[in-house]
């Protein structure tokens, strides 16, 4: 009889890709690492662009008040042209109607056609 193979026993094979699947972990570790580094920097670094950008000299205050003063010239020229649009109306229908009665009074004084 041959010498039994002892199955418990790893093969080198197998330990081998255990070797390379271990290191190929580590590798893909660093890897996740530095890309978790970097992307919280690249973050960081877009953030004070885009607060630089949105905030001259670092103003959020008058950037705030620019906003604000901005809503308030928006919301007074639509009351004056919603005021200008129902004075327009008002004083329109009140023409029209004073112009009615005059072309009525004429004709009612110039009488009958014939």
């Amino acid at each position: 009889m041959s010498d039994p193979i002892d199955r418990r026993a790893p093969s080198q094979e197998l330990l081998e890709l255990v070797r390379i699947i271990h290191a190929n972990q580590l590798e893909m570790d660093r890897k996740l690492t530095d890309h978790m580094k970097n992307e919280t920097q690249e973050l960081a670094e877009a953030i004070t662009k885009l607060m630089a950008d949105a905030f001259p000299q670092g103003d959020l205050y008058g950037h705030r008040k620019a906003h604000v003063a901005w809503i308030e010239e928006v919301e007074q020229r639509t009351d004056f042209y919603r005021t200008l649009k129902k004075k327009l109306v008002e004083w329109g229908l009140l023409g029209f109607l004073g112009w009615a009665i005059y072309a009525l009074w004429t004709a009612f004084l110039q009488g009958p056609n014939r």
